[in-house]
């Protein structure tokens, strides 16, 4: 995505839904910090230090979910291989660690919000 402008630029938005999706259960393993920092390996380039501060960031934002998820819709629109890309990474943070029901609910939420 990094290759992409418009959604290389919204870096913060991905983080934040990933991490919406990782604190679900109100746990964040090992194997699920392992999928944020691989997606933003592969994707943008980013190395573990500018990852471990973007997980901090949103860890510790009170930034509204709303607001990242209105602007991703609006990115995708132009890009819905990318779209449904992300939305498999999303289903892997879940599905990595065993399913939770909590987590299901919030990737619903989050798919009727782009798509």
């Amino acid at each position: 995505m990094r290759k992409i402008e418009k959604l290389n630029s919204l870096q913060d938005s991905f983080a934040t839904v990933l991490w919406s999706i990782i604190i679900s259960d109100e746990n964040v393993s090992k194997k699920e910090r392992k999928e944020f920092n691989s997606f933003f390996k592969k994707e943008f380039a980013l190395s573990p230090d500018e990852i471990d501060a973007l997980f901090k960031k949103v860890k510790n934002s009170k930034e509204n979910l709303e607001k990242h998820l209105n602007l991703l819709k609006e990115a995708f629109q132009a890009y819905p291989v990318q779209k449904a890309y992300f939305m498999q990474v999303l289903n892997r943070c879940i599905i990595c660690d065993g399913v939770d029901n909590r987590e299901y609910v919030t990737f619903e939420e989050i798919r009727k919000r782009l798509f």
